[in-house]
């Protein structure tokens, strides 16, 4: 029983490890979008909408086209999906 809770607690933290990781990446090479983007997904899977939309964006900023049509179908996303900042986001400027 121990294990599987140990397991489900490690899954719970991935995204905060991961966010530490893309920050690590960040600080070397400011520019890399997939950090960025990578670094939103995480954000979102935590539920920190305002965090996740902020980092979006500067994802987008960096390569609006691919970064606009991959979020719109990464479940990542799901949980804010329906904020109308994320789908101002979204939209074609």
């Amino acid at each position: 029983m121990g294990t599987w809770i140990d397991l489900l607690s490690f899954e719970a933290i991935k995204p905060t490890l991961w966010i530490a990781s893309y920050d690590q990446a960040l600080q070397h090479k400011p520019n890399d979008e997939s950090a960025w983007y990578n670094k939103a997904c995480a954000y979102a899977l935590q539920q920190q909408t305002d965090l996740a939309i902020e980092i979006l964006s500067k994802a987008i900023a960096l390569d609006s086209q691919k970064y606009r049509a991959m979020a719109k179908t990464n479940t990542n996303f799901d949980c804010i999906c329906t904020d109308s900042r994320f789908l101002a986001l979204l939209a074609e400027p």
